[in-house]
């Protein structure tokens, strides 16, 4: 309950690519949902469009940040990433709120 109040009145939620993501279908049309996803770099992986289809089915906009992995060898849903702070504040400044 608190975790959907909580994405309802959001106006931007930032987060790592994961499953409490999907909380974006209670957020408000024209809200901002900005999503870290490690960089695809190894053979066979892939970028997952979950986020991208749930925000485009419930009219948030969605925005999409890939990053290093501190350990390019871990899988990425556990591993660090390095965010580029210039490339944050890009993205911020693209929203209008």
């Amino acid at each position: 309950t608190e975790q959907v109040k909580m994405f309802h009145e959001a106006e931007v939620v930032f987060g790592i690519h994961g499953a409490a993501l999907t909380n974006c279908i209670f957020m408000q049309e024209g809200s901002t949902l900005i999503e870290l996803h490690p960089d695809i770099e190894k053979h066979g992986s892939i970028f997952n469009i979950s986020y991208y289809n749930l925000c485009h089915c419930f009219g948030v906009n969605y925005r999409f940040m890939g990053c290093k992995s501190a350990n390019p060898d871990e899988r990425f849903h556990t591993a660090n990433l390095f965010a580029d702070i210039s490339g944050i504040e890009h993205l911020l400044d693209t929203i209008v709120v």
